[in-house]
């Protein structure tokens, strides 16, 4: 990296909670042989595996193998009482909310959590810097007077979305740039994120990978005069495990004024917009900018945690699961302390990343979610009608889930 002109700062990520991002890939369940009783899970070097059987066996596994479909590993393994030493990657289980071991039998492949070309985990800058823009238009688009026309229009085409399916999957396309664009700036050289890198964390060993399952429930759904009971189903996934730590650098590019003579020319709301972040963040003195930092994060951790104790709190009227209410326990008695005592910190913020995280957290949907509840006041079956509307989930109603 060129350091002229830059200014790089040290950043430790310590892992609060389990943390997959991933990569695109699955490791199906063929490749992972399981041992509840001993409390994991290892994936198998396939080609070191088959070195290990003797000659004379191979062709009694092949035929076997005909047989095994998705228990693959443990089939041969309980047929032939191979070694543990013959497999390898050891993955430790992270049972969460009493999952049951046998319910392990149930996955069909495993989401693999992104890594380095040497099969370390890391966690990309990219997510991390996806975080921070999101908790900046945030902060900023509620603070700045002069935002207020913009969030009062993004409001009314809300009010106006199509009934019409084809026009309305044009409109959802544009929900989540109107205000972006408008804070960040409509073309890349524009925006004031420019000036401001964040490198992916160096890899860590194998040894904090985990192993989790989300769960992830439906509540009832009233047709006519019938209730459902919709389908409880889960992801299986490669985590970075609890107390991990990772470290990063963040890099600001301290030349502001050519940016400034080309960009601030015009006085029309995007541009004022920019400007005020500018001087109110990016181009603060580093210790104000990261103090300044830290508090827009936790400002936008607390909203989400807020407004994700209060839907957990409904949705455990709707489904009436135990499950939940262990949950809602862990906020009350784990994250909004934990949240207390960052917050009190010199420095400390939470930010948060990964699979399971809900779309309000990454995008303006937590905006949308507070605007129909709040304006509106819709109830809760309502407000799902309406943000179904939206379509900003992958296939049908699937607005109704909530992962664990």
């Amino acid at each position: 990296m060129d350091n002229a002109g830059k200014e790089i700062f040290k950043v430790k990520y310590e892992v609060v909670t389990p943390i997959h991002v991933g990569n695109g890939q699955k490791i199906p369940k063929t490749e992972l042989a399981f041992f509840p009783d001993k409390g994991l899970i290892r994936r198998v070097d396939f080609e070191k595996f088959i070195e290990t059987i003797p000659p004379h066996k191979i062709k009694d596994i092949s035929q076997k193998l005909r047989y095994a479909k998705n228990d693959f590993f443990n089939y041969i393994l309980k047929s032939e009482s191979l070694s543990l030493d013959n497999l390898s990657t050891e993955y430790d289980l992270l049972f969460l909310y009493n999952y049951k071991l046998n319910e392990i039998t149930k996955m069909r492949e495993l989401s693999s959590h992104i890594k380095s070309i040497f099969s370390k985990p890391y966690l990309p800058g990219s997510s991390i810097k996806g975080w921070l823009r999101t908790a900046i238009l945030h902060y900023y688009i509620k603070r700045i007077k002069e935002a207020k026309p913009l969030i009062d229009n993004f409001y009314r085409q809300l009010d106006r979305l199509p009934s019409n399916p084809r026009q309305l999957r044009k409109e959802k396309g544009k929900m989540g740039s109107i205000l972006e664009k408008q804070v960040f700036g409509q073309d890349p050289r524009e925006d004031i994120f420019k000036f401001v890198t964040i490198t992916d964390t160096e890899s860590i060993s194998k040894e904090y990978l985990g192993f989790a399952i989300v769960q992830i429930f439906h509540p009832l759904e009233q047709r006519e005069n019938v209730q459902f009971q919709s389908l409880k189903f889960s992801q299986y996934l490669e985590v970075i495990k609890i107390k991990s730590h990772l470290e990063g650098k963040i890099v600001f590019n301290k030349d502001f004024q050519g940016y400034k003579n080309d960009f601030f020319k015009s006085k029309n709301l995007s541009t004022q917009l920019r400007e005020h972040i500018l001087k109110d963040l990016i181009g603060l003195p580093r210790d104000e900018c990261f103090t300044k930092i830290k508090e827009i994060c936790n400002i936008f951790s607390k909203q989400i945690i807020s407004f994700n104790l209060k839907y957990l709190k409904k949705l455990k009227e709707e489904i009436k699961s135990s499950n939940l209410q262990n949950l809602i326990q862990y906020y009350d008695t784990q994250l909004i302390p934990l949240y207390e005592e960052i917050k009190s910190s010199k420095n400390q913020f939470l930010i948060r990343l990964g699979a399971g995280t809900e779309w309000h957290s990454k995008t303006v949907g937590l905006l949308i979610m507070d605007y129909f509840l709040k304006n509106k006041g819709l109830d809760f079956n309502q407000f799902y009608n309406r943000i179904n509307r939206l379509q900003l989930f992958k296939g049908q109603r699937m607005h109704k889930k909530f992962e664990l």
